[in-house]
């Protein structure tokens, strides 16, 4: 197992060329000219000088571990050809960047196409010309040094980390810590301001374009991720650093800390396969890169342009092919492979093996159709071929040696390898792929059956192939849609790629011997249209296909074409109309019992100078251990660069013996989806039946009326912009009607158990504020529903939790206020089933002592499995400040004239007025008041905060909002709702912009059955002018009740003295 570790982490991307690290220096990045660009040798100098600049960089920001060694550049043979440059081993569509025309999402702005989870490696990266021949770009103003650019880019690219910056709508460009509001980003520490064209704003006014702005320098160290362009800046965050400029800002809602669970960028990377046993620091004094240029020139042979490598087809041709005719449609598939997938200009052998490996033919270049013909004519079809053991390592060695043969390089060759059961004999597998490794060819893997060798999966992936199994179920398509997978790899041409519109398996009965079905070929293919119908051996099946127009194509036309031995029909039609044209199969040899399968396939090529609909689909891995990783399956739908959106998109899994499911892929910015409507749809794979393997199945087609292509656009997932003022228009137009197929491939099973709930809730990660009142002091928050498994069923319950700050919910969520129904004003903390909105208005605390409400919620499942915290949502009814503002610390004065104007005891309206004091003592204007109401003097003086706070319905008269200091402040209140109460002691509290409140006012008591008497209002403007009703308030309860007591008696005792002292 070690060993295949150690291989597959090598591996970039599954299909491609692997690029590889060895003694601190990575090997063979491929950057490639698009054919489209102009020639210009410019850009290849361009190219080497910031590649050299970014090795010094890389080297620098990976601290001593990693820089590049060998780049090679790919142009195009569309440039005039050089005779130094060597031949390309690598299509445009492999390289690990790519020089090509702007992205409508993009425009000119540098990106990584890196639709995956965290830690897996991005697609490619794409820069264009003007960007790096820096033609009316303004590239060091927009985007600063370019060489640091291409760096943030590979680490996209390579090590699966994510921007620390915010980029709308996505992630803010600001949040609230506390009471500040500061940058999204890593570290907290870069100097700046918030800027709007070039003029500083105040992101608390909403304004729109208002960003932050680092100064020249930053003053910080890091981070790589978030502001490359800043002088200063030559690291990456991580979490526990105790360097202040470089530690991980884990509160920032940016995608680094929502995709990767809030760990830093460091931390991932040194966790990288790159860098976790090997490729330690190491001082080297040059780190200028070798640069190699590659011409992609197809050379003519036999009359033909080479447009497809050196393959070797490796057949197993043990006796357990025998079974379930698998030798038969191990034959037929040979035979499309070779006769309908591979372009003419391939060069093809074919090696077979059981116990002993030969070779079947030597390598033949395909110059014309005879030839594929020929050599199809020569594949094992008798069952008699198919004997003895199944000796995989020996069959390789085999491929490799005829790869080798006449002194050729197996350097950049595929070998396709189909085999049913596991290895027998030495060689073992796992000793061999090391030298194939070596020898840099790729494998790629076909099971035939459940019961072919567990290792298919890691030779795939360790040598950058693809992994795909066959279940030899009836209505399975796969074998069809393998090979069509595999074309882009084996294809150097582009213009030979055929697409997929339309791939079913499908089996007639005795009670269903007809079958009739459609399939809509759109206007953007058509050119040289392939229908082929596979049958099951010793059949007799008729087929009618009919176009659009009605026409009706059998065996009699001559599009029409029958292998009776293999049982394949193919129909090719030069230009085939766009349109739904209709097929029917007919079955005159199923009886009883028996079922008869049947496999349509239509492939076609794009009609000249037309760009087609195009899907391409993968899986996150091939093998997975439940327990650790889960599968994601990926659908990228678009038009050229053009994302397409709100088209439909299933992938059926085969989980033979158990029935199929279906998978719905969404393109929502959920769950696993990255971004939303960037035409990348994603669905995580929960519905595992056992421990075995498992293939898949993508079907995409276009809804009417809904499905759009972006012809122009903005997406927030690219290169750093400065200054991050400028946008490009938002345009769609409709996608006509389309369908597409393909297979994203296999994936091996381990350690799942159906007995135990194994899967959480998936984690909330649109928590957002939908509104505030800081009158009503309510706050209304809204989120997706997660499901019960991930984003399947309900979940049992959710803990939304109030924290005293984003960091107490990040480090101690259980800490955190519970929000119980009954906190909640609207809404409900029911779970509602996964994908549904989920909204509640909760009532937060008016003496909160916080400076800011802080929000997170996790789901839990009915096992008790819990998601992890959400991202977190802040709100404050207080001040706020601007990072680098300084803290107010001066509070307002104290009111020490608070009086009673006028009282009407029967509607209980009292007018009062105050001397308005100021934000900074007796200075500016306070930010608002507070009048309070209570029964006594002591009261007010010792527990205010739980009297009665007189609410804006309560002012009948006037205003309490703040005037400036000095001025006098008047209101009239009613009190009525007080019933017969007599006695009121007013206080007002005033309050700054920082929320720092002012000593209570002096306080005012009225008793409103006295207000004709002297005593009818008594005014505590100071401690020494209470009046004995005050100081009796200013006593304990007992002592008033004692004090008052005695009074009594000694009134009693006088009057009863003075009655005798009368008489």
């Amino acid at each position: 197992m070690k060993m295949w570790t150690a291989l597959l982490g090598a591996v970039l991307i599954p299909g491609c060329l692997v690029l590889k690290i060895s003694n601190n220096g990575y090997e063979d990045l491929v950057v490639a000219i698009h054919k489209d660009v102009p020639e210009n040798t410019d850009i290849l100098t361009n190219i080497k000088t910031i590649i050299s600049g970014a090795s010094s960089y890389l080297y620098r920001v990976t601290r001593k571990r990693a820089y590049f060694r060998d780049v090679v550049i790919q142009i195009p043979e569309t440039w005039t050809q050089n005779d130094t440059w060597r031949r390309s081993q690598k299509t445009f569509q492999q390289a690990d960047v790519r020089i090509d025309n702007p992205h409508p999402l993009h425009g000119e702005t540098p990106y990584t196409f890196q639709p995956g989870q965290c830690r897996e490696p991005g697609l490619y990266v794409h820069f264009t010309p003007s960007y790096i021949l820096d033609h009316d770009v303004n590239r060091i103003s927009n985007w600063g040094d370019p060489s640091r650019v291409f760096v943030h880019e590979f680490a996209h690219l390579r090590y699966g980390i994510f921007d620390e910056y915010g980029y709308a709508p996505e992630y803010p460009t600001w949040y609230l810590d506390g009471d500040v509001i500061r940058p999204t980003g890593c570290t907290t520490e870069i100097d700046g301001r918030f800027m709007q064209s070039y003029k500083p704003c105040d992101p608390r006014l909403n304004t729109k374009g208002c960003v932050f702005v680092a100064t020249s320098h930053g003053n910080s160290s890091a981070s790589l991720m978030y502001m490359p362009h800043l002088e200063s800046v030559h690291d990456f965050c991580e979490t526990n650093a105790a360097d202040p400029k470089l530690r991980h800002n884990s509160l920032a809602n940016n995608e680094q800390n929502r995709r990767c669970n809030r760990e830093g960028t460091w931390d991932i990377i040194k966790g990288h396969a790159d860098f976790r046993t090997v490729n330690v620091p190491v001082d080297l004094y040059d780190v200028t890169p070798r640069y190699h240029l590659a011409y992609d020139k197809k050379e003519t042979r036999e009359g033909v342009r080479t447009c497809g490598r050196r393959i070797v087809m490796l057949l197993n041709t043990s006796e357990s092919m025998r079974k379930n005719y698998r030798f038969f449609k191990l034959t037929q598939f040979a035979d499309k492979f070779i006769k309908d997938i591979l372009p003419l200009g391939s060069e093809v052998g074919v090696v077979t093996f059981a116990s002993t490996a030969s070779t079947l033919t030597q390598m033949i270049y395909l110059s014309s159709e005879e030839v594929k013909a020929n050599l199809t004519a020569r594949l094992p079809r008798d069952e008699e071929d198919y004997t003895g053991g199944t000796a995989i390592g020996l069959g390789l060695l085999k491929a490799v040696e005829l790869l080798s043969s006449n002194g050729q390089s197996p350097a950049g060759c595929r070998i396709v390898l189909v085999v049913d059961g596991s290895e027998t004999g030495n060689p073992q597998i796992a000793s061999v792929v090391p030298d194939i490794v070596q020898a840099s060819v790729t494998v790629h893997t076909v099971a035939f059956g459940n019961a072919a060798d567990t290792h298919l999966a890691h030779v795939a992936a360790a040598t950058g192939g693809m992994y795909s199994y066959y279940s030899e179920g009836d209505n399975s398509s796969i074998l069809d849609s393998t090979a069509t997978r595999l074309l882009p790899d084996l294809s150097l041409c582009s213009d030979a790629e055929t697409t997929e519109i339309f791939s079913q398996g499908l089996a007639l009965t005795t009670s269903m011997p007809y079958f009739t079905d459609s399939v809509y070929i759109d206007s953007t293919v058509g050119n040289n249209t392939l229908f082929t119908f596979t049958l099951a051996a010793n059949t007799d099946i008729e087929v009618n296909v009919s176009d659009p127009g009605g026409e009706v194509y059998n065996r009699s036309s001559a599009e029409y074409s029958s292998d009776a031995e293999l049982q394949i029909v193919r129909l090719r039609i030069p230009f085939a109309k766009p349109g739904r044209w209709n097929f029917t199969i007919h079955s005159r040899s199923v009886t009883g019992s028996r079922l008869e399968s049947v496999t349509v396939v239509v492939r076609s090529l794009p009609m000249v100078n037309r760009s087609p609909y195009e899907i391409e689909t993968w899986l996150s891995t091939v093998t997975t251990n439940v327990t650790d990783t889960l599968p994601v399956v990926y659908t990228y739908v678009h038009r050229g660069y053009s994302p397409i959106i709100n088209a439909y998109v299933k992938v059926t899994v085969d989980r033979s013996p158990q029935p199929s499911v279906t998978l719905t892929l969404k393109d929502n910015g959920q769950v696993v989806d990255a971004r939303a409507n960037d035409g990348v749809y994603s669905a995580v794979f929960l519905d595992f039946t056992t421990n075995q393997r498992y293939s898949m199945q993508t079907s995409v087609a276009s809804v009417e009326h809904q499905t759009l292509i972006i012809i122009s656009g903005n997406s927030g997932a690219e290169a750093y912009s400065i200054f991050q003022n400028t946008s490009r228009p938002v345009r769609m137009e409709p996608a006509e009607v389309f369908t597409r197929t393909a297979s994203p491939g296999a994936l091996d099973v381990t350690e799942f158990d159906s007995s135990v709930d194994m899967f959480p809730p998936n984690d909330i990660s649109d928590l957002r504020v939908v509104t505030s009142d800081s009158g009503a002091f309510t706050v209304t928050l809204n989120w997706t529903a997660p499901g019960d498994d991930l984003n399947k069923g309900t979940a049992e319950r959710y803990e939304l939790r109030l924290g005293s700050s984003l960091r107490q919910l990040i480090e101690n969520f259980s800490t955190a206020q519970l929000i119980e129904t009954k906190d909640l004003r609207n809404g409900s903390l029911t779970p509602s089933p996964a994908g549904s909105e989920q909204r509640v208005v909760v009532n937060v605390a008016r003496d909160w002592r916080n400076s800011a409400y802080s929000f997170g919620v996790i789901a839990i499942d009915d096992a008790n499995l819990r998601s992890r915290v959400s991202n977190l949502q802040s709100v404050s009814f207080k001040h706020t400040r601007i990072q680098g503002e300084p803290k107010d610390m001066t509070p307002p004065g104290r009111i020490t004239d608070l009086t009673l104007l006028h009282c009407d005891p029967v509607s209980k309206t009292f007018t009062l007025s105050w001397t308005a004091p100021g934000g900074d003592g007796y200075t500016g204007t306070v930010s608002r008041y507070e009048m309070w109401v209570g029964a006594t003097i002591f009261d007010m003086k010792t527990n205010y905060h739980r009297m009665h706070l007189v609410s804006k319905d309560e002012i009948i008269n006037g205003s309490i909002l703040p005037l400036p200091a000095g001025k006098k402040q008047r209101i009239a209140v009613s009190l009525k709702r007080y019933g017969p109460r007599e006695i009121f002691a007013f206080a007002v509290q005033s309050y700054d912009k920082a929320e720092l409140p002012s000593e209570l006012s002096n306080v005012v008591r009225v008793n409103v059955t006295e207000y004709s008497t002297a005593l009818k209002v008594i005014e505590d403007k100071e401690e020494e002018d209470l009046s004995w009703i005050g100081l009796a308030e200013g006593l304990t309860a007992a002592a008033v009740i004692t004090f008052f007591g005695i009074i009594i008696f000694v009134a009693v005792k006088w009057k009863i003295i003075g009655q005798k002292h009368v008489i």
